[in-house]
């Protein structure tokens, strides 16, 4: 059943231009917004200090131990 439902699919791609033409312009428009690398690093960085609150015991949920810098 998977097969035949990807095999229509794969057909109506090669046979409408249109659909394929609307398809690309979406997936060019989601990977240059949702996978820019600023979008990327600000995501990183926002788990990154979210991971560090939740590791934390201060009330600001910072850690009272110094850090690398410190």
């Amino acid at each position: 059943m998977i097969r035949e439902k990807l095999a229509a699919a794969i057909e109506r791609l090669l046979t409408d231009p249109d659909l394929r033409d609307r398809l690309g312009e979406e997936v060019h428009r989601r990977a240059t917004t949702q996978l820019s690398f600023g979008r990327t690093l600000s995501e990183v960085e926002d788990l990154y200090l979210r991971l560090l609150g939740q590791k934390g015991s201060g009330a600001n949920g910072r850690s009272s131990q110094p850090g690398p810098s410190e």
